[in-house]
């Protein structure tokens, strides 16, 4: 019974260490995080250990718990987290989370569902790609001054787009931020607290599952084959092969199909009843549907990728015209 009770108090003290140390670990990890997330905001600067520390530790064993401390250490003495140098921040909370890697499975899987901050969990998936050929089914504008870039776009295919997604990368291209926009309806966006580094952005449409788009030519109304219906004619020439000039105006004259031809000379009455020209000039070669060329094709509904740097605004300098000084009105 004694020897019993002795196993029963040892077994006690060792959870006892184990949960005060998990404690530690976890009191360590929320007061870290408030002194690095400086401007950037909890969801860019989460604690490294999220907000359900007490209850995930316990699936950590003790040599876990000890690198986690050290990853902790490490993030310590980082300088807090400032919005306009975000990527480079990033680069090193990375780099305190690296160890985090030898965290044993069960661990991993409780605090980081396996993949822990830095890493991936293979392959990485490169996601949507700015349009680089000119075939591209959105176009993408952008402004900006001291601190906020305003984008808008405008559509130059039709598709069904259910979500638009931002993609923000350095001015080198790295450091890439994905920024959903639930709005299908929408067509600009604004980035407050931008920084004042130079950025990079493009856009993609996507359907419920997330995947690019691809967007057909709007329907244009293309006129008949010939000379378009307005303005004046001078002969029949100058007129759709539906059409008669009439006074000088091109129009349509109706007439019965089989009937007696009541059409002007040249001229036939067709299945829609309509005056029809039988002949025609050898003169321009009009295909149907209108002169096709490289833009009329299917294209992905994403954009090209433009690059802007936010400034404050700059005042006019004088602009000298001959040997007056000149202002600008404003």
């Amino acid at each position: 019974m004694m020897n019993r009770a002795r196993v029963v108090l040892g077994a006690l003290v060792v959870l006892a260490g184990l949960s005060g140390c998990g404690s530690t670990v976890c009191d360590k990890n929320t007061q870290t995080q408030k002194n690095f997330v400086g401007d950037c905001g909890n969801e860019f600067a989460p604690p490294l250990l999220g907000s359900a520390c007490t209850s995930n530790i316990t699936k950590c064993s003790e040599a876990d718990q000890k690198a986690i401390e050290s990853s902790l250490g490490c993030l310590e003495k980082i300088p807090a987290c400032l919005a306009i140098a975000k990527d480079a921040w990033k680069l090193q909370y990375d780099s305190c989370a690296a160890s985090l890697n030898t965290l044993s499975q069960p661990c991993k899987d409780a605090f980081f569902a396996g993949v822990v901050p830095g890493f991936d969990a293979g392959m990485p998936d490169a996601g949507p790609r700015p349009v680089t050929d000119g075939g591209a089914g959105l176009t993408l504008y952008a402004a900006a001054n001291e601190d906020t870039v305003a984008l808008a776009w405008e559509a130059n295919r039709v598709a069904n787009v259910e979500r638009w997604l931002l993609i923000e990368t350095d001015g080198v291209g790295e450091n890439r931020t994905e920024r959903d926009i639930a709005m299908p309806g929408s067509i600009n966006f604004t980035i407050p607290d931008s920084g004042t580094a130079p950025r990079r952005y493009f856009l993609a449409g996507l359907n419920a599952n997330g995947d690019v788009l691809t967007g057909t030519p709007p329907v244009v109304a293309v006129p008949d084959a010939g000379v378009p219906d307005a303005g004046s004619c001078m002969g029949p020439n100058d007129c759709a092969l539906n059409r008669v000039c009439d006074l000088n105006v091109c129009k349509v004259q109706n007439c019965i199909p089989g009937g007696m031809n009541t059409c002007p000379n040249t001229y036939a009455c067709n299945l829609q009843g309509e005056c029809a020209r039988t002949t025609a000039d050898g003169g321009v070669f009009n295909p149907g549907g209108g002169t096709r060329d490289a833009g009329m094709g299917n294209f992905p509904m994403l954009s090209a990728e433009l690059s802007i740097t936010p400034r404050p605004p700059m005042a006019s300098p004088l602009i000298s015209v001959g040997s007056v000084a000149g202002k600008r009105p404003d």
